[in-house]
């Protein structure tokens, strides 16, 4: 619950036929209060909100809203382990950029518009490979062979245009190539799975400050 910190909770009752209009049972009992007050609660007295914290659904969040406390004690995941983030970078931007720093400094104000969930990486960290995720509804979920087809760097790869992804803290990578793969498997490493267990799997390869474009 957000709004003017509540240092107890509040008891209501609701009706479950509340879209009729009408006040007709069945009721839910519903207590509720501030986020600061049960992280405070959390920390000082656990026992009072242990019963919180056993057998409990999460029905709905914002995560913009949720101090790391709150998601990590009610197990609220929002992305999956190891999920880089970042943006796309065209063939066009890369050329005309100085450094890799510049193009951060282009991209670091904006919201990160993808992110790769590693599947494998060469010894020497030149080479990756990893199934591309999307933000929706909170949620980083993976793309599927479709869902891929709308997006830029997908179509600039098709008609062999160069492309590039940056991530934050500053990996730069090369756009080698996208292949469709069947991986039932990959369904353990990411918040979703598609419907057939296909993923567009992309390759990529690292580009250092040495091999940067100058403009």
């Amino acid at each position: 619950m957000s709004g003017p910190p509540i240092e107890e909770f509040a008891r209501d009752r609701f009706s479950l036929l509340w879209k009729t209009g009408t006040e007709a049972p069945p009721f839910v009992n519903v207590r509720s209060t501030s986020i600061d007050h049960f992280l405070k609660l959390s920390t000082e007295s656990p026992n009072e909100v242990a019963a919180y914290t056993n057998r409990y659904e999460v029905l709905y969040f914002d995560k913009k809203l949720l101090p790391p406390p709150i998601v990590e004690m009610f197990h609220i995941m929002t992305e999956p382990p190891g999920l880089v983030k970042g943006w796309y970078v065209p063939a066009t931007e890369y050329s005309e950029a100085k450094t890799i720093q510049g193009l951060l400094a282009r991209h670091a104000h904006t919201k990160c518009e993808l992110g790769l969930v590693k599947t494998s990486e060469s010894a020497d960290f030149e080479y990756v490979k990893g199934v591309l995720n999307v933000e929706v509804q909170q949620k980083w979920l993976p793309l599927s062979p479709q869902g891929i087809l709308p997006y830029t760097y997908y179509s600039d790869y098709k008609i062999k245009q160069a492309g590039y992804f940056l991530f934050e803290g500053g990996s730069l990578y090369q756009i080698l190539k996208f292949e469709v793969i069947t991986a039932p498997e990959y369904a353990n490493r990411l918040l979703g799975r598609t419907s057939d267990d296909r993923y567009p799997e992309v390759y990529l390869r690292a580009v250092h400050q040495s091999s940067e474009s100058a403009a």
